[in-house]
């Protein structure tokens, strides 16, 4: 088991429904802003596993 997965399953466990929303409503406001494009990728990637139907239809609209 890889250290990401590993991490992944330890979180989703752990974390509290609270937390969990939060990080979808940072999701939801992501806005690239003074952040470079690959401090951007990897916060939007970090984030998009908290609201995958989000991502999912980001990605609809996009394509």
């Amino acid at each position: 088991m890889s250290c990401e997965i590993f991490r992944n399953i330890l979180e989703e466990k752990f974390m509290i429904a609270v937390t969990k929303d939060e990080k979808r409503r940072e999701f939801a406001n992501l806005k690239q802003g003074p952040m470079s494009v690959a401090e951007y990728l990897r916060k939007f990637d970090e984030l998009s596993q908290y609201a995958p139907r989000l991502y999912s239809y980001k990605k609809q609209k996009i394509d």
